[in-house]
């Protein structure tokens, strides 16, 4: 949480994430999303940013 400088959640991924910013994008079902892919998987972690109103 960046408001608050909190640590909201641990993510399980497969691999270590991509150091670039990924992508911020609207889903239609789960609102704002980060999007990021990880080093040398095919995989995609999409993680909630607004989990309370959505």
């Amino acid at each position: 949480d960046a408001k608050d400088r909190n640590l909201e959640a641990l993510v399980d991924v497969t691999s270590i994430p991509h150091p670039g910013r990924g992508a911020n994008l609207i889903d239609p079902e789960f609102g704002p999303v980060w999007v990021t892919s990880a080093l040398g998987s095919d995989e995609v972690t999409f993680i909630g940013t607004d989990p309370e109103e959505h």
